[in-house]
């Protein structure tokens, strides 16, 4: 029996997911969660053949989600979807220890055919960053060169949440960090980005799709 979780915080996509699963894989028992850490509980309780993760949700987002597994011995193979740009997110994924990384604009059929390829023990990426992860590798584009790789997960969070109009005070509640945790990555993005101000910062955001 494939048993699959769904975790996304909007409720007609998440409906809208289970039932495009449901249509590839009518006889699987399909288990929803509306945000991260609801997803985390139910990953403790019940072994899934695999798990589609939203990378932005409350609570805990998708890379949150991804890092807990093996502290909890978790074992789940995860796919992660997301609205961000590929070349943000998917090697930070996989490095992470996820099975997969798919934007939300993708067709049904590449979601299946990711489903699939992952149910089968393997990693999925889609063809066009196979390319560009390609020509990273060969050093025909060179690492150095994609900016936001220089950042942690950590710094790339409050980056994307300070972009997306969040306060000191709310950024240190959402993450459950001290403000001056905050204050000290904000320095450290800036530094690693060679932004000078806070205006830079959210223009370097908005030009890598860190806003939605």
């Amino acid at each position: 029996m494939i048993k699959i979780l769904v975790a996304d915080d909007h409720a007609l996509l998440r409906r809208a997911l289970i039932q495009l699963i449901k249509d590839e894989f009518p006889e699987a028992e399909i288990k929803e969660a509306e945000n991260g850490q609801v997803a985390l509980d139910i990953l403790r309780k019940e072994k899934f053949s695999i798990a589609i993760l939203d990378m932005t949700m409350p609570e805990r987002d998708g890379m949150d989600v991804l890092k807990q597994l093996p502290v909890h011995n978790i074992t789940t193979p995860v796919l992660v979807l997301s609205m961000h740009p590929e070349e943000l997110y998917a090697q930070r994924i996989l490095r992470a220890g996820g099975s997969g990384y798919l934007s939300k604009d993708c067709n049904p059929e590449e979601l299946i055919s990711a489903i699939q390829t992952i149910l089968k023990g393997e990693h999925y990426i889609s063809r066009s960053f196979a390319g560009k992860l390609a020509t990273i590798i060969s050093g025909k584009s060179p690492q150095e060169e994609l900016l936001h790789e220089k950042l942690s997960d950590r710094e790339l969070q409050v980056l994307k949440l300070y972009a997306q109009g969040k306060t000191t005070n709310e950024i240190s509640d959402i993450l459950s960090i001290t403000i001056n945790s905050v204050s000290t990555y904000k320095g450290r993005i800036r530094d690693k980005l060679h932004l000078k101000s806070s205006a830079d910062m959210i223009r370097f955001a908005i030009d890598n799709g860190l806003c939605n």
